[in-house]
């Protein structure tokens, strides 16, 4: 990890499942912290497969927000960034949840949260606005790509959202904004498994992203000047 970094995001599904809570500490967060989480902020966002397992309610306990909740929000010097629990990609009586989690009402009061984000000051003086969401949103996915579009993006779209950056589905993709794939009306960066991603913004406002594998080859890369957003 080069030093010059800010902060670094864990965009979820970083375990398989949360079937005993060490893998935590085992699969990512040890090695973290030997490398260079105790020099740079990290942010741990939840994936899908963190909601799995019988160990799953804990996962929170670990990475403590401002909100109180697996979602959050900051602003970095002129720049904003969201940080959204964007739940299963499964219907709630899914047999993969065992009754743990009710969706619908936790993603509404997410959504109420979201919109008093995009209404604040700090979001609206900010000269750029990211948001990270383990699930890309879809009109036409599975059940979590419909939930992000429908429960998020309405908001995102108001608040004038500069880039979304997602996982999930193991494989490179960019939405250009209004690309018809789902209702954003802005650019949606979905990582492949296994890659790293690299965001500068420079003062200008302009967006330089550049994935890559652990070999250390470089795999995509893109500029976003504010001219195109």
């Amino acid at each position: 990890m080069k030093a010059d970094r800010d902060f670094v995001v864990f965009n979820g599904d970083t375990t398989n499942d949360m079937m005993e809570e060490g893998k935590i500490a085992r699969y990512y967060m040890g090695t973290a912290s030997r490398t260079f989480a105790t020099e740079r902020p990290v942010y741990v966002l939840r994936g899908n497969h963190e909601f799995r397992g019988r160990d799953a309610t804990a996962w929170p306990r670990h990475f403590s927000t401002e909100t109180g909740h697996p979602y959050t929000a900051f602003r970095y010097g002129p720049f904003f960034f969201i940080g959204l629990d964007s739940g299963e990609d499964k219907p709630d009586s899914d047999i993969e949840y065992h009754g743990l989690y009710y969706t619908g009402p936790y993603l509404q009061e997410e959504a109420r949260w979201l919109r008093e984000v995009v209404a604040s000051p700090a979001f609206r003086e900010s000269r750029v606005r990211i948001v990270f969401s383990h699930i890309p949103p879809e009109s036409d996915g599975w059940q979590g790509n419909r939930n992000v579009n429908e429960w998020f993006v309405p908001i995102l779209n108001e608040g004038g959202i500069d880039l979304m950056i997602s996982g999930h589905t193991h494989d490179h993709r960019f939405d250009a904004a209004g690309s018809g794939l789902s209702d954003a009306q802005f650019p949606v960066w979905v990582n492949a498994a296994v890659e790293r991603l690299d965001v500068t913004v420079d003062a200008s406002g302009r967006l330089s992203l550049r994935a890559f594998r652990p070999d250390g080859t470089e795999t995509h890369t893109l500029e976003i000047p504010p001219s195109q957003r």
